[in-house]
């Protein structure tokens, strides 16, 4: 077990105290900064408070935990945190946090991803299909270069160009990698 500053318990303190004396405190630099060194940390008593933090009325909460797990903590690809995170791409009523919750899939989930390739195929949000494309090429081990590539493209080129399963077949097609069927969790044969 790591040995942690004696510090982490008090920051961990101070974070709950403030959220529970103003709720509107996730957009707050003090306790960004503060659930940021507990993340960096890894301190094991803040993840079960950001996964709490998951059910949190306030969208901006829900988005900093993600945030917070999904970036600093070893989150398994089959646990019940990266369970809760799908189901937060698929259903939460805010497209920031389901863009979030897809960026946070393409580092702690693994291919096939079905929430990934729903959330591509059909989100009403398009920078949220965005993400979930970016998402699935991360998990399928396309090179950084590319990934970016693909990155600036849908920045500069936005609405003109659709993220689309066919997109995806045809980056990993341009990368060389084989593509079975149900590798992205879809017939790959119908795309």
């Amino acid at each position: 077990m790591k040995n942690y500053d004696l510090n982490m318990q008090e920051k961990l303190e101070t974070v709950i105290r403030l959220k529970m004396d103003s709720p509107g405190i996730a957009r707050s630099t003090e306790i960004w900064a503060i659930c940021h060194d507990l993340a960096e940390a890894q301190y094991p008593p803040a993840l079960t408070f950001f996964i709490e933090g998951l059910n949190d009325s306030a969208w901006d909460w829900r988005q900093r935990c993600l945030q917070m797990i999904g970036f600093h903590y070893d989150i398994p690809p089959n646990s019940e945190v990266t369970d809760k995170v799908r189901k937060m791409l698929e259903s939460d009523p805010d497209n920031n946090v389901r863009m979030t919750a897809a960026n946070v899939l393409g580092a702690i989930s693994g291919l096939p991803d079905s929430s990934l390739v729903t959330a591509l195929n059909s989100d009403p949000d398009w920078f949220v299909r965005r993400s979930a494309y970016l998402a699935i090429l991360q998990l399928a081990g396309v090179k950084y270069e590319i990934y970016l590539g693909e990155d600036e493209r849908f920045n500069f080129e936005s609405e003109e160009i659709e993220p689309t399963l066919k997109e995806v077949k045809r980056v990993l097609r341009e990368e060389g990698k084989e593509i079975s069927v149900n590798t992205l969790g879809f017939d790959d044969q119908d795309v």
